[in-house]
């Protein structure tokens, strides 16, 4: 629904999984710093992804929410990229849950 190309679907389980890590509150060092890099990884993927819909609109939700912003100014630009990430996570976890 996102528009997320196949080639990326390992990294966003990752950037998931990383997620509801980070809600666990994580003591170790190394352990913040690989969430806080896995952070900062899919935030550079949404915000490259959220640039390129702005270009080269597509038909899919990340595209749905752009316009959102940009033509029905019902959302701000971070509110985008909170909505992409929480259907990231929100798909991730209830479909893996499920399964």
């Amino acid at each position: 629904m996102l528009g997320v190309e196949p080639e990326h679907r390992i990294a966003f389980k990752r950037w998931s999984d990383n997620i509801v890590r980070g809600t666990n509150r994580p003591s170790g060092a190394a352990e913040k710093r690989e969430i806080l890099a896995s952070n900062a990884e899919m935030r550079a993927y949404f915000d490259d992804a959220i640039a390129d819909r702005r270009v080269e609109p597509r038909d899919d939700l990340l595209t749905a929410l752009v316009q959102a912003e940009a033509e029905r100014q019902m959302l701000t630009g971070i509110e985008v990229l909170a909505m992409a990430l929480l259907l990231l996570l929100a798909g991730n976890e209830t479909t893996m849950n499920l399964l």
